[in-house]
């Protein structure tokens, strides 16, 4: 494939491409309007279900929260059942915080829904379109996964 001399309307047009299917998916299609949850417990539930354990501290810096605020939002998540707060037997003051099994399966459903209406669009394409957007995937990925420092490009600060 040629290189394109300017490059910036193609990375454009693929940023808002990729905007555009994210809020393709309503959220009441998706069961978010259902949850009984706010918004910063509904992030506390995601970082703690990737992560699979964290600290009150270790939620509250993933979070970019005070730890008082993280302490409230994990009581809140426990008296809903979602997440337990357990023992650290090596260290008594600290307090490992994981995703109960109600938890997971409600992270897990909501996954299942928006994965049930991507395969939807997924089987509209037919053979040439789905693969050249796992091509472009597959590019994209190698891109993403390769190791970076942290540092936000200069205009995302």
């Amino acid at each position: 494939m040629a290189q394109v001399a300017d490059p910036r309307p193609l990375v454009q047009q693929c940023s808002e491409a990729i905007a555009r299917l994210t809020g393709a998916y309503r959220p009441e299609d998706l069961g978010w309007l259902d949850l009984e949850m706010s918004m910063g417990q509904l992030k506390a539930m995601i970082v703690l279900n990737c992560s699979g354990h964290l600290t009150v501290g270790g939620l509250a810096k993933a979070l970019g929260i005070a730890e008082p605020s993280a302490s409230i939002l994990v009581d809140k998540l426990e008296k809903q059942g979602l997440a337990v707060c357990e023992v650290d037997p090596a260290d008594r003051r600290r307090t490992p915080v994981v995703v109960s099994a109600a938890g997971r399966e409600l992270v897990s459903r909501l996954r299942s829904i928006r994965d049930v209406r991507l395969s939807a669009w997924l089987s509209e394409l037919g053979d040439d379109g789905l693969d050249a957007l796992l091509r472009g995937l597959t590019a994209l990925l190698r891109v993403a996964d390769k190791p970076r420092q942290c540092a936000l490009p200069e205009q995302a600060r």
